[in-house]
């Protein structure tokens, strides 16, 4: 359960990117992390990525590529898709808001939340569509086989999946915002059969979690920016919202 599977493998998930007629040119200059990127390349180039084909559009959609520090030093990698992003026609599913869990959380008790590990790589973009994720790196050129982060439509994309993969318990004991999903029930006992539930449905759908950043059965559990607690939501910036 904890173990992620091939990415790009759910069946049922394919990214597409619909660009605008008349894309400019969005290449970028390589970023300078040229050791850096042979260790990335050899460890995901095979699941991940593609020798980026040469042909006609290859000079339209181009993206740098560099890396940001995030927590303890770690370097994680990034692709400005920004030039992309403006060409593409955007997905309107909504992202749902945190305050509409804030009635069927009224009378729960027990809270569980899990985070889904490696999400977006999971969806596979469409095929012909790959060309447009093409980003530079030192002396060559890559494009994605699985949907990469920063790319518009990729929350959207996902939010539509979790919602289908959990759709007959969403707002019964479950509230889902993209690779976050919070598990609520009134009782201690109800609460073990909801949590398996959840946790079996999203193992058939080839769906992972990542046990450091999951907790299970708690009175009081941090969610979204939130802390929520048996008949209360209470806010990080804003104190206590009762709900009851």
């Amino acid at each position: 359960m904890t173990d992620p599977a091939d990415p790009g493998q759910l069946s049922n998930a394919i990214y597409s990117q619909e660009a605008t007629i008349g894309a400019p040119d969005l290449s970028a200059i390589p970023a300078k992390y040229q050791d850096l990127w042979e260790v990335f390349s050899k460890a995901r180039a095979t699941s991940l990525l593609a020798p980026h084909r040469l042909g006609d559009d290859c000079t339209l959609c181009r993206a740098g590529f560099f890396f940001v520090e995030i927590k303890d030093k770690i370097l994680r990698t990034c692709i400005d898709y920004r030039g992309l992003n403006d060409i593409t026609v955007k997905n309107r599913y909504p992202l749902p808001l945190i305050s509409s869990a804030f009635k069927p959380l009224q009378w729960a008790t027990v809270f569980s939340k899990l985070d889904l590990r490696n999400t977006y790589h999971m969806v596979r973009i469409r095929e012909g569509d790959e060309w447009k994720t093409a980003f530079n790196m030192a002396s060559s050129r890559y494009e994605y086989l699985v949907m990469p982060f920063g790319l518009t439509n990729a929350p959207a994309v996902f939010q539509d999946l979790e919602n289908d993969v959990l759709c007959d318990m969403l707002n019964r004991f479950v509230f889902v915002y993209i690779d976050d999903i919070l598990i609520f029930s009134c009782s201690p006992h109800e609460h073990v059969l909801h949590v398996q539930q959840v946790l079996q449905r999203i193992l058939e759908n080839q769906l992972f979690v990542k046990p450091e950043k999951c907790e299970f059965h708690c009175s009081t559990i941090p969610f979204l920016g939130y802390i929520i607690s048996a008949g209360s939501v209470k806010s990080f910036e804003d104190g206590a919202e009762e709900h009851g």
